[in-house]
Protein backbone atom coordinates (compact mmCIF):
# COMPACT_ATOMS: atom_id res chain seq x y z
CA UNK A 1 0.00 0.00 0.00
CA UNK A 2 1.34 3.40 -0.99
CA UNK A 3 1.39 6.16 1.59
CA UNK A 4 0.83 9.81 0.77
CA UNK A 5 4.60 10.40 0.93
CA UNK A 6 5.27 7.51 -1.48
CA UNK A 7 2.50 8.66 -3.83
CA UNK A 8 3.92 12.18 -4.03
CA UNK A 9 7.37 10.73 -4.71
CA UNK A 10 5.96 8.45 -7.44
CA UNK A 11 4.14 11.36 -9.05
CA UNK A 12 7.31 13.50 -9.00
CA UNK A 13 9.29 10.73 -10.67
CA UNK A 14 6.66 10.20 -13.36
CA UNK A 15 6.35 13.94 -14.04
CA UNK A 16 10.10 14.20 -14.43
CA UNK A 17 9.92 11.60 -17.20
CA UNK A 18 12.08 9.09 -15.40
CA UNK A 19 11.56 5.41 -16.18
CA UNK A 20 12.02 4.07 -12.70
CA UNK A 21 10.41 1.09 -11.06
CA UNK A 22 9.23 1.89 -7.56
CA UNK A 23 8.52 -0.59 -4.84
CA UNK A 24 6.89 0.74 -1.70
CA UNK A 25 7.58 -0.62 1.72
CA UNK A 26 5.72 0.95 4.63
CA UNK A 27 6.69 4.66 4.63
CA UNK A 28 9.62 4.55 2.17
CA UNK A 29 10.11 4.03 -1.53
CA UNK A 30 13.20 2.73 -3.26
CA UNK A 31 14.24 3.37 -6.85
CA UNK A 32 15.72 0.73 -9.10
CA UNK A 33 16.90 2.89 -11.98
CA UNK A 34 19.09 1.81 -14.89
CA UNK A 35 19.56 5.31 -16.28
CA UNK A 36 23.19 6.36 -16.67
CA UNK A 37 23.58 9.43 -14.45
CA UNK A 38 27.30 9.48 -15.21
CA UNK A 39 27.25 10.54 -18.86
CA UNK A 40 29.52 13.50 -18.17
CA UNK A 41 32.34 11.73 -16.34
CA UNK A 42 35.65 13.48 -16.94
CA UNK A 43 38.67 11.19 -16.67
CA UNK A 44 42.29 12.30 -16.46
CA UNK A 45 44.43 12.14 -19.60
CA UNK A 46 45.11 8.60 -20.75
CA UNK A 47 41.84 7.22 -19.32
CA UNK A 48 38.23 6.96 -20.47
CA UNK A 49 34.96 5.91 -18.86
CA UNK A 50 33.96 2.29 -19.44
CA UNK A 51 30.92 2.54 -21.79
CA UNK A 52 29.11 -0.29 -20.00
CA UNK A 53 29.40 1.49 -16.65
CA UNK A 54 26.06 2.41 -15.14
CA UNK A 55 25.86 4.69 -12.15
CA UNK A 56 23.92 3.29 -9.24
CA UNK A 57 24.37 6.14 -6.79
CA UNK A 58 24.46 9.89 -6.86
CA UNK A 59 26.96 11.49 -6.62
CA UNK A 60 28.61 9.41 -9.27
CA UNK A 61 32.04 7.93 -8.62
CA UNK A 62 33.87 7.85 -11.99
CA UNK A 63 35.08 4.45 -13.06
CA UNK A 64 37.82 5.26 -15.51
CA UNK A 65 39.91 2.70 -17.35
CA UNK A 66 43.25 3.16 -19.10
CA UNK A 67 43.37 3.77 -22.82
CA UNK A 68 46.19 2.74 -25.11
CA UNK A 69 49.09 4.43 -23.36
CA UNK A 70 52.47 4.25 -24.99
CA UNK A 71 54.68 1.58 -23.45
CA UNK A 72 57.49 1.57 -26.02
CA UNK A 73 59.80 4.14 -24.49
CA UNK A 74 62.53 5.82 -26.51
CA UNK A 75 66.28 5.92 -25.91
CA UNK A 76 67.22 6.88 -22.31
CA UNK A 77 63.56 6.55 -21.18
CA UNK A 78 61.77 4.05 -18.95
CA UNK A 79 58.10 3.38 -18.20
CA UNK A 80 56.87 4.99 -14.97
CA UNK A 81 53.53 3.99 -13.41
CA UNK A 82 53.04 7.56 -12.10
CA UNK A 83 53.71 9.37 -15.36
CA UNK A 84 56.29 11.96 -16.26
CA UNK A 85 54.76 15.15 -14.87
CA UNK A 86 57.66 15.73 -12.51
CA UNK A 87 60.84 14.80 -14.29
CA UNK A 88 63.99 16.93 -14.50
CA UNK A 89 64.40 19.10 -17.60
CA UNK A 90 67.17 21.26 -19.02
CA UNK A 91 65.34 24.28 -17.57
CA UNK A 92 64.52 22.76 -14.15
CA UNK A 93 66.90 20.12 -12.79
CA UNK A 94 65.04 19.63 -9.48
CA UNK A 95 61.34 20.44 -10.00
CA UNK A 96 58.95 20.71 -7.05
CA UNK A 97 56.68 17.69 -7.43
CA UNK A 98 53.00 17.34 -6.44
CA UNK A 99 52.10 14.34 -4.30
CA UNK A 100 49.78 12.87 -6.94
CA UNK A 101 50.27 10.14 -9.48
CA UNK A 102 49.49 10.78 -13.14
CA UNK A 103 48.76 8.21 -15.84
CA UNK A 104 51.50 5.74 -16.81
CA UNK A 105 54.04 7.29 -19.19
CA UNK A 106 57.67 7.19 -20.30
CA UNK A 107 60.10 9.31 -18.27
CA UNK A 108 63.82 9.96 -18.50
CA UNK A 109 66.07 7.37 -16.87
CA UNK A 110 68.07 8.39 -13.78
CA UNK A 111 70.94 10.68 -14.80
CA UNK A 112 69.06 12.11 -17.81
CA UNK A 113 66.89 15.21 -18.26
CA UNK A 114 64.20 16.11 -20.81
CA UNK A 115 65.52 18.62 -23.36
CA UNK A 116 63.30 21.19 -25.15
CA UNK A 117 62.76 18.90 -28.18
CA UNK A 118 61.49 16.08 -25.93
CA UNK A 119 64.52 13.76 -25.90
CA UNK A 120 66.26 12.51 -22.75
CA UNK A 121 69.89 13.62 -22.64
CA UNK A 122 72.69 13.97 -20.07
CA UNK A 123 72.49 17.31 -18.23
CA UNK A 124 75.86 18.35 -19.67
CA UNK A 125 74.36 18.09 -23.19
CA UNK A 126 71.61 20.66 -22.49
CA UNK A 127 71.72 23.66 -24.81
CA UNK A 128 73.13 26.72 -23.07
CA UNK A 129 71.03 29.86 -23.06
CA UNK A 130 72.76 32.58 -25.04
CA UNK A 131 73.10 35.72 -22.99
CA UNK A 132 73.08 39.06 -24.82
CA UNK A 133 76.44 40.84 -25.01
CA UNK A 134 76.72 44.03 -23.01
CA UNK A 135 76.19 47.15 -25.14
CA UNK A 136 79.30 48.26 -26.90
CA UNK A 137 81.16 44.91 -26.76
CA UNK A 138 82.26 42.91 -29.77
CA UNK A 139 82.06 39.16 -30.16
CA UNK A 140 85.64 38.62 -28.92
CA UNK A 141 85.08 40.77 -25.80
CA UNK A 142 86.77 43.92 -27.06
CA UNK A 143 85.25 47.40 -26.93
CA UNK A 144 83.64 49.02 -29.93
CA UNK A 145 84.66 52.57 -30.57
Amino acid sequence: MLTLKSSVFLLAVLLAGESASISATSDSASINNNQNYCENIVCQDGFHCDPSYKCTRIPCVPQCIETGIRTDCRKNEELNECGNGCEPTCQEENPVCPAICGPRACKCEVGYVREPMGRCIKRAQCPMARLPRPRGQTRNGGKRS
